[in-house]
């Protein structure tokens, strides 16, 4: 959850306020879903992490399996506002949204 993340970075030594590189992970049905997701993604100025996606692969994907990660530079302190945000966008596109993440 949310608040045992920021916790964790705190007790790191992380300053909650300072913009730093986070990824967000989601996970969709389909190829056509997928790609609709990253499409709007980048349309909001996220960057798709090519390098963690699974987006090469879409011919021997799973329904559920197509994994779509996008990063900005944003505070971790905003991050529970940014969870519901990206929990409506997922459902738009028929996604789930996995969570996120960042580097301690």
């Amino acid at each position: 959850d949310v608040s045992s993340m920021l916790q964790t970075l705190k007790n790191s030594g992380v300053d909650l306020s300072e913009p730093r590189p986070i990824e967000h992970t989601f996970y969709c049905q389909d190829a056509e879903a997928v790609d609709k997701l990253a499409d709007h993604m980048k349309s909001l100025g996220y960057e798709i992490d090519d390098a963690v996606s699974n987006l090469a692969f879409k011919a021997d994907m799973k329904p559920g399996e197509f994994m779509l990660v996008v990063t900005e530079n944003a505070c971790p302190d905003q991050m529970e506002m940014k969870e519901d945000q990206f929990d409506e966008i997922a459902d738009q596109f028929l996604a789930t949204y996995d969570g996120w993440g960042t580097a301690i």
